[in-house]
């Protein structure tokens, strides 16, 4: 008798419709950021930035919610998830992290910027959530592939 190991680790449709989202808000803000200042198209949508923020931090943590609740996701598929979520709800927190810790500094001691919070903003919370959209396509490409060659 032969035992089949479970080659594919289900996701919920509510958990890869939020990653999808993310992404697609996610190019939004990115595709916003490249519009030159004088263009008449972002003077026009600048008031929905900070709104559109707000939604990609709330996908976030909905997705880290959804992700914490799959009983069929493992490994790295739900590393890459977590992983999503998490440095999509960081942004915006490191954002408003640096500027309450740079007003308090400049308060309490004269110091100048500070920078930490600024860096894992503008930079490494986006890579990581590159990194994790390239992670995630990789294992559902590969785990689907998986699941064909094994059925």
């Amino acid at each position: 008798m032969m035992m089949t190991e479970k080659l594919v680790s289900y996701v919920s449709g509510r958990t890869l419709a939020t990653f999808w989202l993310m992404l697609a808000v996610f190019a939004a803000l990115l595709a916003f950021a490249f519009i030159p200042n004088s263009s008449p198209l972002k003077q026009a949508v600048s008031s929905a930035f900070l709104p559109t923020v707000g939604l990609l931090a709330a996908l976030g943590i909905s997705e880290i919610i959804f992700v914490m609740r799959e009983r069929n996701c493992s490994g790295m598929l739900r590393a890459f998830l977590l992983l999503a979520g998490i440095s999509v709800v960081g942004t915006p927190l490191s954002i408003l992290l640096h500027n309450v810790v740079s007003y308090l500094l400049k308060l309490w001691f004269s110091a100048p910027e500070e920078g930490v919070f600024f860096v894992l903003a503008l930079f490494v919370f986006p890579v990581l959530f590159l990194v994790s959209v390239i992670g995630v396509i990789w294992q559902l490409s590969a785990e689907g592939r998986s699941a064909l060659l094994h059925s």
